[in-house]
């Protein structure tokens, strides 16, 4: 894993579906300024500023990204934020994982796909209470898709970046802030039982959809991840 923004290495553009590699090397970029916004930038982590996030992408679909990121429990499938209480070392989130670009569903439109894995460090003023090293270092895995609408068969509104789809899994954290604010903490907050280990996940809880119904929002259980449903395509 790298450290931040850095640990985020572009693959070697190729020309997509009419979009030239100069023009796929862009919107990789433009994909990657996305997720330093939503899960590196201390604006996010810390207060929830989303403000740099939503200026990337489409106009038409920035309030719709506004109205999702106000709703409660925050939505970690989209942006990640530390609760109210932790801190992070000062040391930049390591970052590992793969960005590919294909065909979007439509004349004009290019998929980029994101499958990335953020470790957020912990500090802890009381070091005994952290039995292992997972206790300090929560991990998110963001898998989203976002889809570039590019030339004349779109309104102006409409040209750029819009989400296509999201779901992230979160293990080794605290699973009450996880569960009731969609906010990150480290897991040594939680009391455990069964002794300390260097190679096991601590317990953690997942957030799942409603099977009948997902309007009626995310459901707990007592396992080790997040899962939220997908958001808005364009």
């Amino acid at each position: 894993m790298g450290g931040g923004a850095d640990g985020n290495v572009l693959p070697e553009p190729a020309p997509v579906a009419g979009f030239t590699a100069e023009e796929v090397a862009r919107a990789q970029r433009q994909v990657k300024a996305m997720l330093v916004a939503s899960r590196l930038a201390p604006a996010m982590l810390e207060r929830g500023d989303a403000g740099a996030f939503v200026r990337l992408f489409a106009p038409s679909g920035r309030a719709h990204l506004r109205t999702e990121l106000r709703r409660e429990p925050w939505p970690v499938s989209l942006a990640t934020r530390i609760a109210p209480g932790s801190r992070l070392l000062p040391v930049a989130p390591k970052v590992r994982g793969t960005m590919r670009a294909e065909p979007g569903d439509r004349q004009g439109e290019l998929r980029i796909r994101t499958n990335y894995v953020f470790a957020y460090a912990f500090d802890v003023d009381d070091p005994s209470r952290a039995r292992a090293p997972l206790d300090l270092v929560t991990m998110l895995r963001a898998d989203v898709s976002f889809v570039l609408a590019r030339g004349d068969r779109w309104r102006k509104a409409d040209q750029g970046f819009h989400f296509d789809g999201s779901d992230s899994f979160v293990y080794s954290m605290a699973c009450g802030p996880l569960r009731d604010e969609g906010l990150l903490a480290p897991a040594y907050l939680d009391q455990r039982t069964g002794p300390p280990s260097d190679r096991r996940p601590p317990t953690a809880g997942v957030l799942r959809p409603h099977p009948s119904d997902p309007a009626r929002g995310l459901l707990w259980s007592p396992r080790g991840g997040v899962s939220s449903p997908r958001h808005g395509a364009m």
